[in-house]
């Protein structure tokens, strides 16, 4: 357990594709509280959902509070802002970026990364989204909350709609270790939610599994993946 590590779980009520997406069931669970419970078998010592300061999300915070969950609210646009506002009222010294979208990421990848940053000589961030070889959907983003802030800055305007697109484009100024699956590629797979096809295709695929517990490769049929982590040159 890292104890100054913490998962923020970034989500927001609405969606132009697919609104209240993150309160849509699949296996009997809604799926922001999916996303919690397997974000909570991380190796952090805390997991954050962090929605925005809108009215239009309260019900988030009321279910939070109603579950438990730790919750922050802050910018609701710019979300580089909104991550540098929870590492104010958190002071973690890992983040592990979590998408509120993505149901079915896989823990166990994440606390492989998480173990690679341990120390003082750790890497600035471990990403599996550098080269794809893990479906669109099961990301492993662990920073560097520090390198974070140091870069904040430099996220141009449209950057700052995401939490850590900047960050690749500035990846000479980093120490960036990549994660990649040494036995395969299943990046053609689609595991997010985002579209209402993909809350239909998430329910097949998921259906007669326990959505908490289940790794997607179960659900998948393939070989569990072998993450090996490398430095980016």
């Amino acid at each position: 357990m890292t104890a100054d590590a913490a998962a923020f779980v970034y989500a927001r009520s609405d969606s132009r594709r697919l609104p209240g997406k993150i309160f849509l069931e699949l296996g009997g669970h809604k799926v922001i509280d999916i996303v919690h419970a397997r974000a909570a078998r991380l190796d952090v010592g805390r997991v954050v959902v962090l929605t925005t300061d809108r009215n239009l999300d309260d019900p988030i915070v009321a279910h939070c509070a109603d579950r438990g969950y730790a919750c922050f609210r802050g910018d609701a646009q710019d979300l580089v802002r909104r991550t540098l506002q929870a590492l104010d009222a958190h002071a973690p010294r890992t983040i592990v970026r979590v998408n509120g979208d993505c149901p079915l990421f896989e823990p166990r990848l994440v606390n492989v990364a998480l173990a690679h940053m341990d120390g003082e000589t750790g890497p600035d961030m471990v990403s599996n989204i550098i080269t794809r070889s893990f479906p669109y959907g099961i990301a492993v983003e662990c920073i560097d909350a520090a390198a974070y802030r140091r870069h904040a800055d430099a996220a141009a305007s449209a950057e700052r709609e995401h939490v850590t697109l900047h960050l690749y484009r500035l990846a000479d100024r980093l120490s960036l270790c990549s994660m990649r699956d040494a036995d395969g590629d299943t990046s053609d797979w689609r595991l997010t939610l985002d579209t209402p096809q993909d809350a239909l295709a998430l329910a097949r695929l998921s259906a007669g599994y326990d959505v908490v517990a289940t790794p997607y490769w179960e659900m998948l049929g393939v070989p569990a993946p072998a993450p090996v982590i490398e430095p980016m040159q």
